[in-house]
């Protein structure tokens, strides 16, 4: 996923000063940006075990940065692009966390995302509901928040009234069970 997060970056036919590689874990993304595409690169995780170990850029001068995705720390404006590939289920408000991407990001800026669709691990779920049945008796519903078609983060957006049309908004919907 984070090869053909980088390979949407290049798609885009200009050069970004400033990149904020969200929830980075390894530099997933980062590590295939070159400096044709982006002059630096800060890459965020909450943690700092994942950062110590970041894979980097060949020839982007690259920042680690501590960051929890809901208090981000950018100034207004100061964002080109940010880029996330698979880490924001892991955020509780969501809305919020926008919100502060849209603030941060410059009035030509851009985000581009990677998100587990709602489909994602459908035969693991499955799976572990027809053990709990035949153990249990029965199954419990356990989520971690409804199943929502890929494009809910532009309901999300559209809710908070954050104007989507001064942006470019990109998002990718990735199934594990699928070849990279």
């Amino acid at each position: 996923a984070g090869y053909r997060l980088a390979d949407r970056v290049f798609d885009i036919k200009r050069k970004f000063s400033v990149a904020v590689e969200l929830g980075c874990g390894r530099g997933y993304v980062g590590q295939h940006l070159d400096n044709e595409a982006v002059e630096s690169l800060i890459q965020c995780d909450t943690s700092e075990g994942y950062l110590a170990h970041c894979k980097l850029p060949q020839d982007v001068p690259t920042t680690r940065m501590v960051v929890d995705e809901e208090f981000l720390p950018f100034a207004d404006n100061s964002v080109d692009i940010f880029l996330s590939s698979l880490s924001l289920h892991w955020v509780n408000n969501l809305p919020g966390t926008f919100k502060q991407v849209q603030t941060a990001l410059k009035p030509d800026g851009v985000f581009l995302g990677c998100v587990f669709g709602g489909e994602t691990l459908y035969q693991l779920r499955g799976a572990l509901q027809l053990a709990e049945t035949e153990r249990e008796g029965s199954c419990t519903g356990r989520t971690t928040g409804p199943c929502q078609p890929p494009f809910t983060f532009f309901h999300l957006l559209a809710g908070n009234h954050i104007p989507l049309s001064h942006r470019t908004w990109v998002a990718s919907c990735t199934k594990l069970d699928s070849p990279c």
